[in-house]
């Protein structure tokens, strides 16, 4: 499930939390920060949503490819 995202290290860890990327959809995405968070971005309300909040990284990558199908 892992090599269906990127992983994208901060560069300033104090300033941003790493992330994983959809590959498929770059506008779904995994902030890693004390829970793993999936957001979705909308390009025409140039806002992202925050859709969930997990404890697991398998359960937010779980919840973005379920996100990515429904789009």
């Amino acid at each position: 499930m892992k090599d269906k995202f990127i992983f994208e290290e901060s560069d300033d860890p104090l300033l941003c939390d790493d992330q994983y990327t959809l590959e498929a959809n770059k506008n779904i995405y995994i902030q890693v920060s004390d829970e793993f968070i999936v957001h979705k971005w909308v390009d025409e309300e140039e806002a992202s949503y925050n859709i969930g909040s997990f404890k697991t990284l398998k359960e937010a990558m779980t919840q973005a490819l379920q996100l990515e199908e429904q789009s």
